[in-house]
């Protein structure tokens, strides 16, 4: 069996140094051969520095794409692969020696299935603040981190594994490919772009398997474990919602009322959940947590809904103007130029 393991990256050169250093110690099965395909997406510091010096030690593919994004890293990864199973994790992580191993077997143990999910721990660069250890199963997206027992099962229809420790066969990327309307871009945090690949995968019919024995450890910098963040990473999480809803869906808001360029019921819902955060603030329990998350979502789906009421509007108006414009046109100049 020939592994691709691909990480895209950007600007952080001495992340990626130690998630290198840490596969060095992968246990390669007898009878599989690996590459490791790194995609330089248009960094500015060292990275390349970094993944030469690696060289000697790893199978390292460095690719380059230089469009902003890491789903145009990702989908360059897919298109330059040479496995027949993709291992997906990132450049901020210590995997486990066992970890490609663990997906090795999976994959052959349970050929129909065609991806997979691995368990993700948190690599806590500080002690987090109390009120975040206590309601971290409320944050695991935030924080992508992933506890999926000892036991590999199905993966539900609910569940979805995160981009940071996943794999998939080949040929599912014969008719799927990552969202470039979604993912993270420089400062540009609009995610979600490894769910909504697993969500085309299930649309698909695909069936996915839990591999809790595939490990690893996320790193989470002491300024993520912050409300700021937090609030922002669901504010990013609202933004990607209505960036994948259809064009036509996003018109009918030009048909409701509107309050300050958006659907009046939703600036509403978005009140009523920041009152609750303000009430459930002097605790900062379940309550607050889930009321912080439903207010940055919503607020995040506002601003991006109002992003895409004006480009609609600006839209039908250009569109008015220009037909204008070539009525005008056509009615000066068809008999010199024939149009």
């Amino acid at each position: 069996m020939y592994i691709s393991v691909i990480i895209c990256t950007w600007n952080r050169a001495a992340l990626l140094d130690h998630t290198l250093t840490e596969m060095r110690k992968l246990t390669i099965p007898p009878g599989v051969e690996w590459e490791l395909i790194v995609v330089n997406n248009n960094c500015s510091d060292n990275t390349d520095t970094v993944i030469a010096r690696h060289g000697a030690y790893l199978p390292i593919r460095r690719l380059f794409e230089g469009t902003p994004g890491k789903s145009f890293a990702a989908n360059l990864a897919i298109s330059q692969a040479k496995g027949s199973l993709l291992l997906w994790t990132d450049d901020d992580v210590l995997v486990d020696p066992d970890w490609l191993a663990a997906y090795v077997k999976a994959a052959e143990e349970w050929p129909d299935v065609m991806y997979f999910g691995g368990s993700v721990e948190p690599w806590f660069a500080v002690e987090p603040p109390k009120w975040i250890s206590r309601n971290l199963t409320l944050l695991n997206a935030v924080y992508a981190i992933r506890r999926i027992g000892t036991v590999p099962r199905p993966v539900d229809e609910l569940e979805f594994p995160f981009g940071v420790n996943m794999a998939m066969k080949r040929q599912v990327f014969d008719t799927i490919s990552f969202d470039t309307r979604i993912g993270p871009r420089g400062s540009d945090q609009v995610h979600r772009e490894d769910m909504e690949l697993i969500g085309l995968m299930k649309r698909h019919g695909y069936q996915g398997r839990w591999v809790p024995t595939a490990s690893l450890r996320h790193y989470i910098p002491a300024e993520r474990l912050t409300y700021s963040y937090i609030w922002r990473w669901q504010f990013d999480e609202g933004r990607t919602v209505q960036r994948l809803q259809d064009l036509e869906d996003t018109k009918l808001f030009l048909g409701v009322p509107l309050l300050f360029g958006a659907p009046r019921w939703l600036v509403k819902q978005y009140l009523v959940y920041l009152a609750k955060v303000l009430l459930f603030y002097p605790f900062k329990n379940k309550q607050w947590i889930k009321a912080v998350k439903a207010a940055a979502l919503t607020k995040g789906i506002i601003v991006e809904a109002r992003l895409q009421s004006r480009a609609i509007a600006s839209g039908r108006h250009a569109a008015v103007s220009n037909a204008g414009k070539t009525s005008e046109f056509h009615h000066e100049a068809a008999p010199a130029k024939g149009f």
